[in-house]
């Protein structure tokens, strides 16, 4: 497989996270949450683009290595949900972040391991979708 494809895989999905996240800084700067002047959070979503990118980038390189290709949408579905996944455990379990935000949720602080698999997993079906096709990957 070429280099090229790789590269272009990883531009495809963090493109997104990449347009994203200044509009998101925004908000947060006008809303101005006083948990977040407490703890360093402002780095942590820096890395999304990068981990986006990853994540195409081996879905990619192991749906290319498949002999058998399944359903692109499918396989574009899953790769989002386990990165949601991964992202919502170690933003609950590790990192703490909605009760860092929003104190005591009684029980809500676990809605991330739901909503985010099924967030990340429609952003990776339509919109990284979309964009490996217009970069032809």
């Amino acid at each position: 497989m070429a280099r090229k494809k790789l590269i272009k895989a990883f531009v495809a999905g963090m493109a997104f996270p990449a347009l994203f996240l200044p509009l998101a800084y925004t908000i947060l700067f006008f809303v101005e949450p006083y948990s977040l002047h407490q703890h360093p959070l402002q780095f942590i979503p820096m890395y999304l683009p990068l981990v986006w990118g990853i994540a195409n980038t081996v879905y990619i390189k192991l749906h290319d290595d498949n002999q058998n290709k399944g359903n692109v949408n499918s396989g574009l579905w899953v790769t989002g949900a386990i990165l949601g996944f991964l992202v919502a455990v170690l933003g609950v379990f590790v990192i703490h972040i909605p009760t860092m935000i929003f104190g005591e949720m009684h029980g809500f602080e676990f809605a991330p391991l739901v909503v985010l698999p099924l967030v990340y997993g429609l952003l990776f079906r339509y919109i990284v979708k979309w964009l490996n096709k217009l970069l032809a990957i």
